[in-house]
């Protein structure tokens, strides 16, 4: 492992601890990728609600494919992960897909597809739960959100009667 590339992996767990907001945390991810020659990556998030409810929900919510990034609506599409694990047309060359699962203690939070060279998979590896605790943080900040704008409105009703 180069000094640089060691370097890369700290500033980028470094990074996704201060994130507030997804848009951020897919910013930092793109850098990093570029930096380690990612070619393809796939971030798919489960839906807590329908995880729990119907066992099933993903959303893609970042996607690089050929080394480019992919644009994709702000909330993300409905992926249908298995299509990125058993597509129905093969593509041209052949690569090796390695499948991360982002876990932040008990949650289950979602998966990332990457092709990668072996020099990179270490790196990838380690990174990866860099981006499940910045995604649980996440999750954690948008439901006080909710809770906070929940009591908000209780205040302003009670106010009013």
């Amino acid at each position: 492992m180069k000094p640089t590339e060691l370097r890369q992996g700290s500033n980028f767990g470094r990074d996704l601890s201060a994130v507030t907001d997804l848009t951020r945390l897919l910013a930092h991810l793109d850098s990093y990728l570029i930096n380690m020659a990612v070619g393809d990556f796939h971030l798919l998030l489960f839906r807590r609600e329908e995880v729990e409810t119907k066992g099933i929900g993903d959303s893609l919510v970042y996607e690089r494919k050929g080394g480019r990034r992919v644009v994709l609506r702000r909330e993300g599409r409905t992926s249908g992960w298995r299509n990125l694990l058993y597509p129905t047309r093969l593509p041209r060359r052949s690569w090796d897909l390695c499948l991360s699962h982002l876990m932040s203690g008990e949650e289950d939070l979602g998966l990332a597809l990457y092709s990668v060279d072996d020099w990179a998979q270490p790196h990838l590896t380690a990174a990866t739960p860099h981006v499940a605790n910045a995604l649980r943080r996440l999750r954690v900040l948008a439901e006080q959100e909710d809770r906070n704008r929940s009591l908000e409105l209780m205040v302003d009703a009670r106010t009013k009667t």
